[in-house]
C-alpha cells in the first residue's frame, strides 16, 4: 500500500474514532448538539422590525391575533412586542400586555407552522412569568393543550405529549383565553420556546436557521389560521 493511501486510511479511521467518542460523550452527558428545536427564534432575540427608540420591535417568526373586530395596535386592546428589561435567556423576551379598553376575546401568539413526526413523543418547553401572578396561559399543538399559571418570577414549564396520526404541519399557539377579563396593564412574558422530539426537555437551544423567517404584523384581527390545526 502506498504511503499516501495508508495516510488516507489512517485519516478515515481517526475520523471514525472521534465520531464514536463524541456520540458516546453525548449519550452519557446529554450532549446538546443533538437537540433540535423546531421553533425559530424561540428566545425572541431576532427582530427585523426594531426595536427602535420609537417602538419596541416585533420578534421574527411570531404573530399575535385578537379574535375581535377593531383597530390594530394598542387600540385593539393588546400591546405586543419585545421587552429588553427582562428575559429568561439572552437579552429579550416577548411581552403581551392588556391595554385600555381590551374588551372581550382571547389573544393568540402563534409561531410559523412546523412539520412534526406523527405518533411520536414530543416535549414543549417555555419560560413564563406574569403580572399579576396566575394569568392562565394555554399552550397548544396537535396532541397538546395544557394551561399554566405563571408566577411573577421566571419559571420554565415542560410538557411532554404525543402527536396524533399525521401528516402534521402546525404552529405552536400560546393562548390567553381570559385576556378580555384582565385588568389594564396585566402582562405575560414569554421566552425560551422550544419544541423537540422525545420525552425529555433539554436546555434551550436556538433552532437551525430557516430562510424566510421574518416579522409578521403586530396585531392581526379575526380567528388565527393555526387554531384549527393546533387543537385536538
Amino acid at each position: 500500500m502506498r504511503q499516501s493511501s495508508r495516510a488516507f486510511v489512517a485519516f478515515l479511521l481517526l475520523g471514525l474514532i472521534l465520531d464514536l467518542r463524541e456520540r458516546s460523550e453525548g449519550a452519557e452527558g446529554g450532549d446538546r448538539s443533538s437537540v433540535v428545536n423546531l421553533v425559530q427564534n424561540g428566545s425572541f432575540e431576532l427582530a427585523t422590525n426594531g426595536p427602535t427608540a420609537e417602538a419596541p420591535g416585533i420578534p421574527d417568526g411570531i404573530c399575535v391575533y385578537r379574535s375581535i373586530p377593531g383597530e390594530r395596535g394598542a387600540s385593539a386592546g393588546v400591546f405586543f412586542g419585545l421587552d429588553e428589561t427582562t428575559a429568561a435567556h439572552g437579552k429579550r423576551s416577548l411581552r403581551i400586555s392588556v391595554a385600555k379598553g381590551a374588551g372581550a376575546g382571547p389573544v393568540h401568539a402563534i409561531t410559523y407552522s412546523y412539520r412534526a413526526m406523527a405518533e411520536m413523543p414530543h416535549t414543549l418547553s417555555v419560560s413564563l412569568r406574569s403580572e399579576p401572578a396566575g394569568i392562565p396561559v394555554t399552550l397548544c399543538f396537535p396532541g397538546l393543550a395544557a394551561t399554566c399559571q405563571p408566577s411573577a418570577e421566571w419559571k420554565r414549564y415542560t410538557i411532554p405529549f404525543k402527536t396524533p396520526t399525521g401528516p402534521i404541519r402546525a404552529a405552536v399557539e400560546i393562548l390567553l383565553k381570559d385576556a378580555g377579563k384582565l385588568a389594564e396593564g396585566a402582562t405575560v412574558w414569554i421566552d425560551t420556546l422550544q419544541l423537540e422530539t422525545g420525552e425529555t426537555a433539554h436546555d434551550y437551544v436556538e433552532a437551525l436557521p430557516r430562510a424566510g423567517v421574518r416579522a409578521n404584523a403586530a396585531i392581526a384581527l379575526g380567528p388565527p389560521p393555526s387554531v384549527r390545526a393546533a387543537r385536538t
